[in-house]
C-alpha cells in the first residue's frame, strides 16, 4: 500500500517556525506544531528551529509520501530581522536538498488570503479566522501555525490552477 501525499508547509521565523502538514488536496490539516528557539544568538535560534523542522520532517516522511515542501517567503520588518530570516530560509534550503527533497518552494500567503490593504495583525486575525472555517480547528493556536496552514493552502492552489492552465493550453494546441 503506498502512502498518503502530503504537503508540508513552513512559516519560519527567527524566533519560532510554524510548522503544518496538509494532505494534497487541502481537505484536512493532518498535523501542525509551532517550534520555539529562545535566547538572543540568531545563530543559535537558527540552529535550534533547523533541528526542529529536520526532526518533524523525518517523522512524517516514514509516514507519508512529502509531495511537496513549501516555504514562505518573508517579510522583513526590520533589517536585522530580514538578515536572520534570509539565514534560516538559506539553510533550511540546504538542508532539505541534503535529505533528497527537490520539491521545494517558496510561496506568499498574504494576497491570497485578505487584502494588502489591512495592518499585518488584521492579515494575521483575517488569516486566522479563515483557516479556523475552513478545517474547524480550535481558535487558540499560536498565528505562525494558521499562517504555515494558509500557506500550504494557498500553494496547492496555485498548483491546482496551474495544472489546470497547462491542460488547457495542451488542449489548445492540439485543436
Amino acid at each position: 500500500m503506498s502512502k498518503k501525499k502530503v504537503i508540508i508547509a513552513i512559516d519560519p521565523g527567527s524566533h519560532k517556525c510554524g510548522f503544518a502538514v496538509l494532505d494534497n488536496k487541502a481537505k484536512h490539516v493532518i498535523a501542525f506544531d509551532i517550534i520555539v528557539a529562545k535566547g538572543k544568538d540568531a545563530t543559535v535560534r537558527i540552529g535550534k528551529i533547523m533541528e526542529g523542522i529536520k526532526k518533524k520532517i523525518k517523522n512524517f516522511s516514514s509516514k507519508y509520501n512529502i509531495n511537496l515542501i513549501t516555504i514562505e517567503r518573508y517579510f522583513p520588518h526590520n533589517r536585522k530581522g530580514a538578515t536572520v530570516l534570509c539565514e534560516l530560509i538559506g539553510v533550511l534550503k540546504q538542508e532539505l536538498r541534503k535529505m533528497k527533497f527537490t520539491n521545494v518552494v517558496n510561496e506568499y500567503t498574504s494576497n491570497m488570503v485578505v487584502s494588502k490593504k489591512n495592518k499585518l495583525q488584521n492579515r494575521k486575525e483575517l488569516t486566522k479566522d479563515y483557516i479556523i472555517k475552513m478545517f474547524d480547528i480550535e481558535d487558540n493556536l499560536d498565528y505562525d501555525i494558521y499562517d504555515a496552514i494558509a500557506l500550504g493552502v494557498v500553494t496547492i492552489k496555485k498548483k491546482e490552477v496551474y495544472n489546470v492552465s497547462q491542460k488547457n493550453k495542451k488542449n489548445r494546441k492540439r485543436s
